[in-house]
């Protein structure tokens, strides 16, 4: 998944922690697959996550799938990423007639202490800058 650092990481954590980070308005979980539902433009928001192990028959989920889209008028979009389950779950798309559409990359870098801010204040006389850690 990557060239250069990945130290300790966890790589797959970190692919479920940005799906948790991402606040979705409508989500069902089916099966171990994430189904986000949320109209709008972003696609992470309305796409199948294939993220976890499932028992039920693939051609079955992604039929259900289909027809859980098709429902709000959304076209079917799956994450495909190094993580997926099954991991063939590409192989069973591209038969079924589906295509990559578009590639996203996942930048990871060790950061020995967060990142210097200014501490210059808003108008309100507030620090405007917050700092958070989050350990994975």
């Amino acid at each position: 998944m990557s060239d250069g650092y990945t130290g300790d990481l966890d790589l797959r954590r970190l692919e479920e922690v940005g799906l948790n980070a991402l606040q979705t308005q409508r989500q069902l979980f089916y099966d171990g697959w994430l189904l986000r539902v949320s109209p709008g433009k972003a696609k992470r928001a309305r796409s199948v996550n294939a993220h976890f192990n499932s028992s039920l028959p693939l051609a079955d989920k992604i039929a259900h799938c289909e027809k859980v889209y098709a429902a709000r008028g959304f076209p079917v979009l799956f994450r495909i990423t190094p993580f997926v389950q099954p991991p063939d779950l590409d192989m069973a798309l591209a038969a079924r007639g589906y295509d990559a559409h578009e590639t996203t990359l996942v930048q990871v870098m060790s950061l020995a202490q967060a990142p210097g801010f200014s501490h210059g204040t808003s108008r309100n006389g507030t620090n405007p800058f917050v700092v958070c850690t989050v350990s994975v």
